[in-house]
């Protein structure tokens, strides 16, 4: 009966060993596994100013389009003296951010990362800019910093090599860093037909998340655009309807002041009109809050442009679309009334359609 005794001892004791040895690997599985709670965490930030010298501090969003606030919930803010801001608040994931001085001429022109739990850097200010002494040490810092040594760059900024971002996100498919880099990218760069591909890339754990979501609809959309009528500067009722004409239809927004727009119609009028006009129909609708004015018409009867101009005060009839957040802006749609592009590069729209 001893042996017994002992015999059974020692099989529960293996039996014990090899719960713990199995419950060890799940948990090592579990921590090294990126994961997303659905439900907001909390985080704080703390910065430390370096410099000493009385600055205020503001955390932002990275992007600055409106809606783009799907990480995040409200983010307080607290002060210790003039050279540490404590900010706390909720995300629902990791997020990028950017810091900004207390004047919009201030800030920190890189991108940084957040998640949930404590995190810290320091900063300091030199010559009236802000620069970062000390990053945040965790994980997402931790692979962005791995991902600029990668790409032999200082920021992420630049215009990074669409085969060589592809190859990146393949190989990291739940990436936080991946996907705030691409929505960099495409917010600061023309949009291919490649960044397409590379969002395909991600793992559908990213693809859930609100930010993947709002981005792909805001860059990608796929919903139909609804035929409406704006009047030309005759007072002329003008129905823009895509599927009646057959073609691709890019329309340009501008307004009154907006000197970039100016020369983007200009560029559009002397280098691609001729060219792509076989293929596409173009469309310029100006947004001044007033509509019609003299002076609109002035600038509309100067630039001489070769297509129908409308107008739509306040850009009223296409705030459903959430397109226009900046200037110039453009979206372009096929002749099937689809919304498949927006902010379209003029000299890569044939490229785009093929």
């Amino acid at each position: 009966m001893i042996r017994i005794a002992s015999f059974d001892n020692k099989r529960n004791r293996y039996k014990e060993i090899r719960q713990a040895i199995f419950f060890t690997l799940i948990l090592i599985l579990l921590l090294n596994t990126p994961t997303i709670a659905q439900k907001y965490q909390k985080f704080t930030l703390r910065v430390s100013n370096k410099s000493l010298l009385k600055i205020d501090l503001r955390l932002g969003e990275s992007f600055f389009l409106e809606g783009y606030k799907a990480a995040k919930k409200e983010i307080s803010k607290s002060t210790f003296g003039d050279t540490i801001f404590v900010f706390s608040g909720e995300i629902l994931y990791p997020t990028a951010f950017r810091i900004f001085g207390g004047v919009d001429t201030l800030s920190i022109n890189e991108l940084l990362f957040i998640e949930p739990g404590s995190q810290s850097l320091e900063i300091s200010l030199v010559n009236n800019e802000l620069i970062i002494n000390n990053r945040p040490s965790t994980r997402i810092e931790n692979e962005y910093r791995e991902f600029l040594k990668g790409i032999k760059e200082k920021n992420a900024d630049v215009e990074i090599d669409k085969e060589l971002f592809s190859n990146y996100v393949s190989h990291h498919k739940q990436s936080f860093v991946a996907l705030y880099l691409i929505i960099n990218q495409v917010f600061n760069y023309d949009l291919k037909p490649s960044s397409k591909t590379i969002l395909a890339h991600f793992d559908k754990m990213i693809q859930k998340t609100k930010a993947y979501r709002y981005f792909q609809s805001q860059y990608f959309p796929s919903h139909k655009f609804i035929p409406l009528t704006l009047k030309d500067s005759a007072s002329n009722q003008i129905n823009i309807d895509p599927k009646k004409q057959k073609k691709n239809l890019l329309i340009e927004f501008w307004f009154t002041g907006c000197k970039p727009c100016y020369a983007k119609m200009k560029e559009i009028k002397e280098t691609q009109f001729t060219d792509l006009s076989n293929i596409v129909d173009f469309l310029s609708i100006n947004t001044d809050e007033e509509g019609v004015t003299e002076e609109a018409c002035a600038v509309l009867n100067s630039m001489d442009l070769p297509w129908i101009n409308l107008w739509d005060a306040n850009a009223e009839s296409f705030r459903k679309y959430g397109i226009i957040y900046k200037y110039p802006s453009n979206i372009l749609i096929d002749a099937k009334g689809e919304i498949i592009g927006r902010d379209v590069d003029i000299k890569k729209l044939k490229e785009f359609l093929d």
